[in-house]
């Protein structure tokens, strides 16, 4: 069983200004709050993904994610008794908190049945917990904290629990085949005890207070024994049993609830998907799927939910040290996949949502910053063009000021499907854009005559056309730009990519030239003309992620030359066997840190980090032994300033506090966190702000060598051991940094209290 000090991890997140090295961090919509409950005089508020924790007294508020211990995502349940809080997963992995500790029971969630595994709610009776399960229920011991029996309601052992209550020294089950009922005296674990009452109609919830059992179908609300329903009720109404009295709660209204009826007692704009209630005295507190944690006392109303975005959907990431940003939309077998959510933002501290209503478009796919100026904002639609952004003094916010289409391109931004004699004009579908170095903005457009797109920095636009392959009926992936200024672009459907050069003449096409890169010797022996990612590294190297690994172009300026231009992929050992890297995995994204190391993302396998040259593993993070939310890897960029790498998953976003930064050609503002180092601290410390690749060396006020290594880009990081590994004592110590010719040099200053 795996038991985890919450605590710890808590004092981890905690860590103020300066997170640590090699931790990680959430980036979860806390919003959508699905069910709550009080534990330890806390409310404990239950999001898809999450939990936050919110102090009744001060309304202080703290995260519980996998990032602090939680075992998985996907939450379908939450409840508590006086002592311990369950957690339950759709996948059927169970959580009890009990105190500062999690353990976790993962034998369902690995158990292999066949179906589906979801714990629909819970129930307590003393020490045990009730679990109401796709496939009957499941009964936890809270005190051995274990499984300790499973009950069946019928032969097939296919019927499916939505809910459970007690009453009258009876068991009752609410299932979609009717209302099911077992003497609590009887053998629960056979179906045979399990007798249906009543109609077979759904029954979708239940819950019973002194004066009755009362459930709910489709459309009414019933009290057991009773020949007519008591009212009828929203299809999405359900039951829940405080300290003040049982009620129903609609939508965006709770009524409580008798033999007789129903009274409605609470109504306001904050409440509009209610999903769970709790009441303490005259107050009473709301989880709500779209307003987080609700409070009210009397006539007043309050909102309270961790900062972060609002929603898990993360397609594209960008990044840089004043804001990232996250395109939610999709693209589902190169059709719209019709994601709404439009993209969020953030300036590390708040979050901000621009729409799909506000930018007029669905699916945006790519969001990029200028190089030159991180308040011009570029967004790339799979339907609508191209939207700009720019940051607003006056009214403190990004706005859409533009949005390019062919009425404003002078049709450099085709439309497909066009109907010109009808006046109709088809979509502007473009997946990816870029910059180049000179500030010039690059995009493919699906589907059109002249697919490669430039708007120059001065607000000129231009087109250009493949004459190595027919782009009316193709789509276009992601492109990168190498440092010749080659433009490389994926071609989905088997052909691989095209490689455009326009000999940084954007004005004269006369000039331009463009061809197929494939599988063939002589074409590019890629190992796989399905290619799903690419990126361009420090040394001008162009690596290509496909569905069999990874390849890489070591020399792109031969592409056309005549010369051998071919990938080569990378043989790595594992195992005491040499294979290809990654090479029976599908590689979705890739990224370069300041050390020239390479953040790769795959659709099943997780997150790996190789050496700059790919042929040693440093890193290999999965949602199993990390707190990576999901295997399936959408997107990664990096913060080169503090190291942070984002990483977009199917489940949400999350990053990691790499050991990396980009480096300087001078040191600048070379700092060391944390300083002082005091006793309780054990983790990285970070020297940043060093000129490239710097030799570091680290004395004491003596001159006696400490410690020495190579910074990882812009940043050198230390244990705060000696060469053997010992500790270092009290005292002052001396950094050295300098380039490899030992003309920019620094000398910095940590001190050490034991």
């Amino acid at each position: 069983m795996k038991k985890i000090l919450l605590f710890v991890f808590l004092c981890i997140v905690m860590t103020a200004s300066g997170q640590m090295i090699g931790t990680w961090k959430d980036y979860l919509p806390y919003k959508n709050a699905i069910a709550l409950c009080e534990q330890n005089r806390q409310l404990l508020v239950a999001t898809e993904n999450a939990l936050f924790i919110a102090n009744k007294k001060d309304n202080k508020l703290e995260r519980l994610s996998k990032v602090q211990g939680l075992s998985d995502v996907g939450i379908s349940s939450l409840n508590s008794n006086e002592s311990c809080a369950v957690v339950g997963y759709t996948n059927g992995n169970i959580d009890l908190l009990d105190g500062n500790i999690i353990h976790n029971i993962p034998h369902l969630k690995n158990e292999n049945i066949l179906g589906n595994k979801r714990i629909n709610a819970i129930f307590f009776q003393q020490e045990l917990a009730y679990l109401s399960c796709a496939f009957g229920i499941i009964e936890i011991n809270l005190n051995e904290k274990e499984i300790s029996n499973t009950f069946i309601l019928n032969a097939a052992g296919n019927l499916g629990v939505n809910n459970l209550a007690f009453y009258n020294d009876s068991l009752f089950a609410a299932t979609d085949s009717g209302l099911y009922k077992a003497s609590t005296k009887d053998n629960l674990s056979d179906f045979h005890s399990w007798i249906a009452h009543g109609n077979s109609f759904k029954v979708k919830d239940l819950a019973s207070d002194q004066s009755g059992l009362f459930y709910t179908t489709e459309d009414s609300l019933h009290v057991y024994g009773a020949k007519k329903p008591i009212c009828p009720i929203n299809t999405r109404s359900f039951l829940e049993t405080t300290s003040s009295g049982l009620f129903l709660l609609s939508p965006s209204k709770g009524y409580l609830v008798n033999e007789k009826g129903v009274t409605e007692k609470y109504s306001n704009d904050l409440i509009r998907y209610v999903s769970d209630i709790f009441t303490s005295g005259d107050t009473a507190w709301f989880a709500d799927n779209a307003s987080g944690l609700v409070k009210n006392v009397s006539l007043d109303w309050e909102q309270f939910y961790p900062a972060g975005p609002v929603t898990s959907d993360v397609f594209s990431i960008d990044v840089n040290n004043e804001h990232f940003w996250v395109a939610t939309g999709g693209i589902d077998s190169w059709n719209n996949a019709n994601v709404k959510e439009g993209v969020f933002w953030s300036d590390y501290h708040t979050w901000t949502k621009l729409s799909d209503a506000y930018l007029e478009t669905k699916d945006v796919v790519d969001v990029t910053s200028s190089p030159y100026n991180s308040n011009d904002i570029f967004l790339a639609t799979w339907n609508d063009g191209l939207i700009q952004l720019s940051w607003s003094d006056e009214n403190t916010r990004f706005e859409k000021t533009a949005q390019y289409n062919h009425l404003n391109t002078s049709g450099h931004l085709a439309t497909l499907n066009t109907d010109t004699s009808s006046g109709t004009y088809g979509w502007i579908r473009v997946k990816s854009i870029t910059f180049d170095n000179e500030g010039n903005l690059w995009g493919a457009n699906s589907q059109v005559n002249n697919p490669l797109f430039v708007r120059k920095n001065n607000g000129d636009w231009h087109s250009f056309m493949f004459t190595s392959t027919n782009t009316t009926n193709t789509h276009l992936g992601d492109i990168v730009i190498d440092d010749l200024g080659q433009k490389w672009v994926i071609v989905p459907g088997g052909i691989g990519l095209v490689v455009y050069n326009d000999n940084n003449t954007i004005e004269n096409a006369q000039d331009d030239k463009d061809r197929i890169v494939n599988s063939g010797l002589g074409t590019g022996n890629l190992p796989s003309t399905s290619v799903y990612s690419l990126a361009k590294d420090r040394d001008g190297e162009v690596w290509v992620g496909t569905n069999k690994g990874i390849a890489v172009f070591y020399s792109p300026e031969n592409v056309f030359s005549g010369y051998d231009f071919d990938a080569q992929q990378i043989l790595v050992e594992i195992d005491g066997y040499v294979e290809y890297l990654l090479a029976n995995e599908t590689v979705t994204a890739i990224a370069v840190d300041g050390a020239n190391r390479k953040w790769l993302g795959t659709q099943n396998a997780g997150v790996f980090l190789v050496s700059p040259n790919g042929t040693e593993q440093i890193h290999h993070f999965t949602k199993e032994n990390s707190p990576l939310f999901s295997n399936t890897i959408t997107d990664i960029d990096l913060n080169h300033q503090t190291g942070e790498v984002f990483i977009g998953t199917s489940k949400g976003l999350i990053s990691y506090l790499s050991d990396a930064t980009h480096g300087h050609e001078t040191h600048k503002n070379v700092s060391v966190y944390p300083n002082p180092v005091r006793p309780e601290f054990n983790g990285f410390i970070a020297i940043k702000g060093l000129v490239e690749d710097a030799d570091v060396k680290i004395t004491d006020l003596n001159g006696t060598l400490v410690y020495e290594t190579t910074a990882l880009g812009g940043q050198a990081v230390w244990d705060g051991k000696n060469g053997y590994g010992v500790r270092v004592n009290t005292g002052v110590y001396l950094i050295f940094s300098s380039n490899s010719f030992g003309t920019e040099t620094n000398v910095a200053k940590i001190l050490f209290v034991q």
